[in-house]
């Protein structure tokens, strides 16, 4: 048996290739922009209208001319509207109206919805309110959710996820308080080895330390 035969048996099928979405979702995704356009034309119609024919003078509107060209613009209803004592009185009290009806809303949504998402993030993601996971949770919650709407697929098949990389005492790490390890540096000083070996020796299960003196302790295993 020659050589390219026995490369041509064993060589790995290879896996079709698949688009971004499916010709169906194209297809679908193609007819609602077309339905989205025609939803936007219907319901823009009417306000370009209005601002068309306020636009005109009285004996323009009467007349019979082309309902959407303006021959003569003015703005002279705007200017009798805007300096009519009536129509000032009406505009405040709705924006007084207004600004209390939001601000009544806003105090009553914001804690609500604050106290449902918390209680949301414990029951769905198995995290409690205020872990670190919660974050990490929600972004991987948020990524598949829009993958699965945009690919019919999830974007991973497995996730390992941990806390905090805090430093040796177990504090989390900040610039401010001086004891952040810049990957960088630990790479430039030690090798990118040495980073892989601390990764590859971390208990992803809980909060991973890294401090000089645990990578100088990772050093001495290579």
């Amino acid at each position: 048996m020659t050589a390219a035969s026995i490369a041509t048996d064993t060589a790995p099928a290879r896996r079709p290739k698949y688009g971004s979405m499916s010709r169906d979702r194209r297809w679908a995704l193609r007819w609602s922009y077309f339905f989205l356009i025609l939803f936007a034309i219907f319901f823009l119609m009417p306000p370009v209208y209005m601002l068309i024919t306020s636009l005109k003078t009285s004996a323009e509107i009467s007349a019979a001319t082309n309902p959407w060209w303006v021959n003569n613009p003015t703005l002279g209803n705007y200017i009798e509207l805007l300096t009519s004592n009536q129509y000032l009185t009406f505009f405040r009290n709705s924006a007084l109206v207004s600004v209390i009806v939001v601000g009544v809303t806003m105090l009553i949504s914001v804690p609500a919805a604050f106290a449902l998402s918390r209680l949301l993030t414990s029951q769905l993601y198995g995290v409690q309110p205020g872990d670190p996971l919660t974050l990490i949770a929600c972004v991987l919650a948020t990524a598949l959710m829009v993958a699965l709407a945009a690919r019919d697929q999830a974007p991973y098949k497995t996730v390992i996820t941990h806390g905090w990389t805090v430093d040796g005492e177990g504090k989390a790490m900040h610039k401010s308080t001086g004891n952040a390890i810049p990957s960088d540096e630990v790479v430039s000083k030690q090798g990118a080895e040495i980073l892989r070996l601390w990764v590859a020796s971390s208990d992803y299960q809980e909060d991973v330390r890294v401090s000089p003196e645990i990578l100088a302790e990772v050093h001495q295993h290579l």
